[in-house]
């Protein structure tokens, strides 16, 4: 049971948080101290999505009646895929990453846009040399892209404009060097490639703050979400969506209000609910898909975070290894995080 908040602990809570926030400062230039975190935070996105794949579409009473199951990832079902293959989830994200490095530390619009094209023409940053779900979203930008919209403005006439395309890239920019000022302002600009209204742009925010917390130190779930929200208040205005900060902050236990759709907002809640109220990455992963819907999304976002606060020790050996193409994974995975760690 969680302890008392005694003066004498919250003395204790705040030295280490002051001391972690002192420690970030100290490496900030390179990242040092939140390398085993960010290294384990990019493959639980990718097993997270690879353990809800099976499950997509699934509704909750069917995910009741076959719940996915501790032990060994299980493939094919919705995309007759084998176990372990992730999606255009974890395409989108490689994609970003690579973008980041190719930019060094830095984004610029056209080259993600390129990315993005090449693995929805190319199937580049794919499982199987094929493309796996792609958000209404992201093909439509990708679309306008490819018909001459600029970069900045291809998700301006999109016919899914609350679908999770934005957040689905965010988790790579958690990791950007600078100051959180910068962070946001470039989250904001890459969430509206695909998704420009507020909703999403807040949802990306908050979920890359939460990250950002936890690479911190931050060992309290639900002070990482609190702060991680209130990083985000601290910058822009919140009072037009208290609603859906709210619904954040306090995400239903069992999140049984409605089952997880594809919007931003109750996605993202979905996630935050699996990671804060399970005890270690398996469980988190398993409360994330067992809740149907959306389930390789809602699993990826999760699993980015429990991968962050459990390290890759925590993701269960046989799931990380069971991961398709795993080879180049690591070496993506690996030189990303090296490309912040190395002096």
């Amino acid at each position: 049971s969680r302890c008392r908040r005694t003066p004498a602990n919250l003395w204790m809570k705040w030295r280490t948080r002051m001391l972690s926030l002192a420690e970030m400062l100290l490496n900030y230039s390179k990242m040092t101290y939140f390398h085993p975190a960010m290294t384990g935070s990019l493959f639980g996105y990718m097993v997270g999505d690879a353990a809800g794949v099976p499950f997509d579409g699934k509704t909750r009473e069917e995910m009741r009646k076959h719940p996915m199951k501790k032990g060994e990832l299980i493939g094919y079902k919705c995309h007759n895929t084998p176990p372990g293959t992730w999606s255009g989830t974890s395409g989108l994200m490689l994609a970003t990453m690579k973008s980041v490095m190719d930019q060094q530390n830095s984004l610029d619009a056209d080259d993600l846009m390129k990315k993005y094209t090449d693995w929805y023409d190319n199937a580049k940053y794919t499982a199987f040399g094929k493309q796996l779900i792609c958000d209404p979203a992201v093909e439509s930008a990708i679309h306008a892209y490819k018909e001459g919209t600029r970069a900045h403005l291809c998700g301006m006439n999109c016919n899914a404009p609350d679908s999770c395309g934005a957040l689905i890239r965010t988790l790579p920019l958690a990791f950007l060097n600078g100051s959180e000022d910068r962070t946001y302002a470039q989250i904001v600009s890459v969430a509206g490639l695909t998704n420009p209204a507020d909703t999403n742009v807040l949802c990306c925010c908050i979920y890359a703050a939460i990250v950002r917390q936890i690479l911190m130190g931050e060992m309290s779930k639900k002070w990482a979400i609190e702060e991680g929200i209130k990083s985000v208040g601290d910058r822009y205005s919140l009072a037009p969506l208290e609603s859906t900060i709210n619904s954040l902050r306090n995400p239903p236990r069992d999140n049984e209000e409605r089952m997880t759709d594809s919007s931003a907002i109750n996605t993202l809640q979905a996630a935050l609910s699996s990671f804060l109220y399970t005890h270690n990455y398996e469980e988190c992963i398993l409360h994330a898909v067992n809740l149907g819907g959306n389930t390789s999304e809602v699993a990826a976002l999760a699993g980015g975070l429990a991968g962050a606060r459990y390290r890759v020790q925590g993701i269960p050996k046989n799931w990380l290894n069971a991961l398709v193409d795993k080879d180049r994974v690591d070496k993506l995975v690996i030189k990303y995080t090296d490309y912040f760690y190395e002096d």
